[in-house]
């Protein structure tokens, strides 16, 4: 799905804005804006990423057609969801942690969902090894939701899982640690 980017100023604030929207066209991410109360001055279409050579050919190697100029967000869903299907447990890549470092998490994808942001992907996150240092609730053990266009790439782990029934609970836990003299705070 297309990214716009929409540079305009606050209808009661009169304070300049600029935002990015993922919709189907140019005429819904501007109706977006201005849903959020922004008087559009100007909106231009965002490219996607390119897919890598790699990652064409690992999802060559999956079974998957897709055209060199694929962009990488398409072969990441793609990706997923044949693995998912197959019911292979993923190593998403990239993924940020709390302190915006690379992290690359063992996941069990369970379907796509539609949000304002893009579409996100729901998956069941196993606890990394090790911990890193500051671990955030959505590191932690359980269900989570990406936004699929913060996952850089996709590899099957070799490992299989039984599907696991989402039942709307998520883990609300929190640990940071904080060098040996500082505080443990665990919620």
């Amino acid at each position: 799905m297309p990214k716009f980017c929409i540079i305009g100023e606050g209808r009661n604030s009169n304070r300049k804005r600029k935002r990015i929207y993922q919709a189907f066209d140019k005429a819904t991410a501007v109706a977006m804006a201005e849903s959020e109360e922004t008087i559009v001055e100007q909106v231009s279409q965002l490219q996607n990423p390119s897919a890598s050579p790699e990652q064409i050919a690992y999802a060559q190697s999956l079974g998957l057609t897709l055209p060199k100029d694929a962009d990488r967000i398409d072969v990441v869903m793609s990706i997923l969801l044949v693995l998912a299907d197959e019911k292979h447990k993923v190593r998403a890549v990239y993924l940020t942690d709390i302190n915006n470092e690379p992290w690359s998490p063992i996941i069990e994808p369970y379907k796509f969902q539609r949000s304002k942001e893009g579409i996100r992907l729901r998956c069941w996150v196993y606890e990394p090894k090790p911990v890193p240092d500051v671990v955030a609730d959505y590191q932690t053990e359980g269900w989570h939701l990406y936004l699929v266009d913060d996952i850089e790439s996709v590899v099957d782990t070799g490992e299989s899982f039984i599907p696991r029934e989402y039942n709307g609970s998520t883990t609300k836990e929190l640990i940071v640690r904080i060098g040996a003299e500082g505080p443990d705070i665990q919620w």
